[in-house]
């Protein structure tokens, strides 16, 4: 399957400590025409699955204008790529629901509300698992990514 990975920004909600792109979240906004050139050039060379992530894609402006642009490339699949705290929000998750096929990729990192806040620098823990509830009741396919250290391990050591 032909695919394309873009970011949208490196702009985050979170600030977690871990992240390979913390020095860059002030960079602002990537040109939305850049995007939807690259989109653009993705289904023209037969892409059939567009995957967007950033930082955090749920907070850029240009999120939902570029599901419509994707869409309107005949690009039918499309994975998010998130932290999933905006995914709280129902409404969104319902305007996001309009797109289908899509898909995402929700990173919980932590397995509990003071490791999640220890780590990312949020306390959006709890937002995280409404998310991940609500993309399954609108029936929105969901995976999620959980970071594996030594600070979120058994203490069994299993």
């Amino acid at each position: 399957m032909k695919e394309l990975d873009i970011k949208i920004s490196y702009s985050c909600n979170n600030f977690c400590i871990f992240c390979l792109n913390k020095d860059k979240r002030n960079y602002g906004e990537f040109p939305i025409l850049v995007l939807k050139d690259q989109i653009e050039k993705s289904a023209k060379a037969g892409g059939e699955k567009v995957i967007i992530s950033g930082g955090e894609p749920l907070i850029s402006p240009y999120f939902f204008e570029l599901l419509v642009f994707i869409k309107e490339q005949g690009i039918r699949q499309i994975e998010v790529q998130t932290n999933g705290r905006m995914l709280y929000y129902e409404e969104l998750v319902k305007k996001i629901n309009k797109f289908q096929p899509i898909g995402f990729l929700v990173s919980l990192h932590f397995p509990t509300p003071d490791l999640y806040k220890k780590y990312c620098k949020s306390d959006g823990f709890y937002q995280v698992v409404g998310g991940i509830k609500n993309l399954v009741k609108y029936s929105i396919p969901v995976l999620s990514r959980l970071l594996v250290g030594s600070s979120n391990k058994s203490k069994s050591g299993s």
